[in-house]
């Protein structure tokens, strides 16, 4: 509900992996909904959230990451403007872009300019793709044509074993 809902979940995440001895932590939100949903716009969220990560490492010892979700039930455009408001306020903390939820009938190459837009800006890359029930080829759209360095899930690779392989070999899952 607020920008400091945000800071308080962070920490208390990053606190609660620090007394299992993790030692950094990247993790995954979603702009698109928080914007949409809460009425937090972008520059206050990860402004929040950031802070509870430079605070957990003071205090905690643990580092963090942050991964920007694309929000997959929302439209391509709220995509590529996810992606503008990170490049409009750039923090060393915040990574790169992923792409979360119902991947059924959202297939990755419906995002194919936000990626192209975060991989200009210098972003890293990760695409939720071939989780069980889906297609191993959402994995290979993924590589292929988004152009993400890792794969979150790809289970399914293991359907085409030629293509787990190369995955294999190339480092991306």
């Amino acid at each position: 509900r607020s920008p400091q809902d945000l800071y308080r979940l962070t920490i208390e995440y990053l606190e609660d992996a620090s007394k299992h001895n993790i030692r950094h932590s990247e993790f995954s939100w979603n702009p698109t909904g928080t914007a949409q949903v809460s009425g937090i716009a972008y520059p206050q969220a990860q402004d929040a959230i950031v802070t509870a990560i430079r605070d957990a490492q003071s205090q905690f010892g643990i580092t963090g990451r942050l991964i920007a979700a694309i929000d997959r039930e929302a439209s391509p455009e709220a995509a590529v403007e996810m992606v503008e408001w990170m490049t409009a306020n750039r923090s060393d903390e915040v990574v790169g872009i992923g792409i979360d939820y119902r991947e059924v009938d959202r297939p990755p190459e419906m995002f194919q300019q936000a990626y192209a837009d975060a991989r200009r800006a210098g972003l890293k890359t990760t695409a939720h793709a071939g989780e069980f029930g889906m297609p191993w080829t959402n994995v290979r759209t993924a590589i292929d044509v988004l152009k993400v360095d890792r794969i979150d899930h790809g289970y399914t690779v293991v359907d085409n074993p030629a293509f787990a392989r190369e995955c294999a070999d190339r480092g991306v899952i």
